[in-house]
């Protein structure tokens, strides 16, 4: 993501605890996401850190994360908001 471009932008970190047997197929899916990287899986868990314009777009994005069915929880471990 070109974050230049911005006014501002944020980056988050979340843990995402998943059911085991969607794993691999929630991984796949994940990446796609612009601006997204995952970092680390270990068990169940993948750490991933993404970029957004807004605090309202990385909140809309943790939401529509959370109502993925593959996922059973997410925790916010870092957010950083700075203005370009």
């Amino acid at each position: 993501m070109d974050t230049e471009s911005f006014e501002s932008y944020v980056v988050s970190s979340l843990v995402i605890e998943a059911f085991s047997e969607y794993l691999e197929e929630l991984q796949t899916d994940l990446i796609k996401i612009d601006g997204l990287e995952i970092h680390e899986v270990e068990d169940n868990k993948i750490v991933v850190s993404y970029e957004c314009e807004s605090l309202e777009q990385s909140r809309t994005r943790m939401e529509e994360l959370s109502r993925d069915e593959r996922i059973i929880g997410l925790n916010l471990v870092y957010l950083n908001f700075e203005e370009a």
